[in-house]
Parts: structure tokens; C-alpha cells; sequence
């Protein structure tokens, strides 16, 4: 994207927005990316850590609350360092928490083939349900400023240019391209992609690139 925004300019429309909440976006050469609040099903997921074992299997850790929604069966996906994510099923479960630990123990078997080095530290998801009809947006338009979590909706101004509000939201489940909004936005809202907040607020940073 071309951008033609100098800095003075976007120092003040960042002022301005932190008083009033919104403002009219300065000139850009392309137009902002839109995409639409909607409603969709969403996987719940359960998080994990632990080793890879010699076998193949991974042996991870689960908080105890987490432990009664795990069962042999369910999806997961796991994270070694340096390599694509890993792709498992849950084998077995081991509901009891440990005393010291306060966690369950499940056993992922890797079901395409990828599987990390033994005695690799790992990181995993498991697939516990699935919300139904959640309201999701991008995650790309999902931002982190002072502490906030926000998206930029895209709102008709008065005078007939787009106003860009920067709104706070509460976020839940999250698939692989979207994530929920529990609060702060409704079903047909227009939020702003990361792509054209790069140039509509340079100094937010987006919350998948954490």
C-alpha cells in the first residue's frame, strides 16, 4: 500500500480519537480492508503442555478445571519450536489431578505423520466442544493498545466519509483465522483488517503477532 500519511498528521488524529472516541480517517490511496461481525461455530479448547515422548506420543499436562472436558476421542493441535504445528488425537486421559501439581495428565498421538523430537517441549490445544452461532470477527482486527483490547468499527459519519471507532471488546474462544467477541460489538458490524490499521493507526499492535 502507498501510503501518503505523514506523521504530524497521524499524531493528531490519534489525539483526536483518544478525546472523542472516533475520527475521519486522513487520505489514503487505498481504501480500507472491511470485514463483518458474524455469527459462526467455534471449537472450544482446553491449553496443555508437556513432553514429546520416543514413541511418537506426546504427554502433556492439563489444569485440573480443563480435566473432566478431556476425553480419548478429541482433536488437538500441538506446538514443538521451529517446526509446523502437529496435528493429534487424544489417546488417554488421566483425570485424577496430582496433589502437588493440582494437574490431569492426557496422552496425543500425532495423526499426519509430524512429530516432534523426543523429549521436546510442547505446547497443545485440545478440542472440547464446540460453541455454536458465537459472534466472531477476524483475529486481524483484533488489537492490544495500553492494555485494552480493541477493533477498529468502521461507522458512516455524519458528513457522509467513514469514521473509524476504535471500540474495547472481551474476547473468547478463537479458531484458527477467528475469534469470539463476547462483548462490544453485534452481528453485522464492519471492523477494520490489520492490513489498513497499518496505515490508519501505525502504533497499535495486533494481538496475533504477540
Amino acid at each position: 500500500m502507498n501510503r501518503r500519511l505523514a506523521a504530524p498528521a497521524l499524531c493528531a488524529a490519534l489525539a483526536a480519537c483518544g478525546k472523542s472516541g472516533a475520527f475521519v480517517a486522513p487520505p489514503l490511496t487505498d481504501a480500507p480492508t472491511l470485514a463483518t461481525a458474524a455469527l459462526a461455530d467455534i471449537p472450544v479448547r482446553a491449553p496443555a503442555y508437556g513432553i514429546a515422548l520416543k514413541d511418537g506420543r506426546l504427554a502433556v499436562n492439563i489444569e485440573a478445571g480443563d480435566a473432566k472436558s478431556v476425553h480419548a476421542g478429541q482433536n488437538a493441535t500441538a506446538f514443538a519450536s521451529g517446526q509446523a504445528p502437529i496435528s493429534c488425537r487424544v489417546t488417554r486421559v488421566l483425570t485424577r489431578a496430582s496433589a502437588e501439581t493440582g494437574q490431569a495428565l492426557a496422552w496425543l498421538e500425532p495423526t499426519d505423520g509430524v512429530h516432534a523430537a523426543p523429549n521436546e517441549f510442547v505446547t497443545a490445544s485440545i478440542v472440547v466442544a464446540v460453541k455454536r452461532r458465537a459472534l466472531t470477527v477476524p483475529k486481524s482486527s483484533v488489537l492490544v493498545r495500553d492494555g485494552r483490547t480493541l477493533v477498529v468499527r468502521a461507522d458512516a459519519g455524519a458528513d457522509g466519509k467513514a469514521a473509524y471507532v476504535p471500540t474495547p471488546v472481551a474476547t473468547g474462544d478463537e479458531s484458527a483465522d477467528s475469534i469470539e467477541i463476547v462483548s462490544g460489538l453485534k452481528a453485522g458490524d464492519r471492523v477494520v483488517t490489520i492490513g489498513a490499521i497499518g496505515a490508519l493507526y501505525p502504533d497499535f499492535k495486533a494481538t496475533a503477532g504477540d
